[in-house]
């Protein structure tokens, strides 16, 4: 039974290795604004306050354009 879940649990871990190494190889202004919005769930006005960004609006495109990054990078890796 252990087997059976370490398996279905397979894909989830092969998707987080390739997020990681994908996150790893972007700027590291892109890998800040990242996590501070999907790991820890920040919000724009923190994260610009975070990123030294002059505006919550600003910090939103900074976000935006380093997913489009990480995107393109996990796509690379397949």
């Amino acid at each position: 039974a252990q087997e059976i879940r370490c398996r279905a649990l397979q894909p989830c871990r092969e998707g987080v290795e390739r997020y990681e190494a994908a996150l790893a190889r972007l700027r590291p202004e892109d890998q800040r604004a990242i996590i501070a919005r999907c790991e820890w769930g920040m919000n724009h006005d923190e994260i610009a306050a975070a990123l030294g960004k002059p505006s919550a609006n600003a910090a939103r495109v900074a976000i935006h354009r380093a997913l489009v990054r990480l995107a393109k990078e996990m796509a690379r890796a397949k």
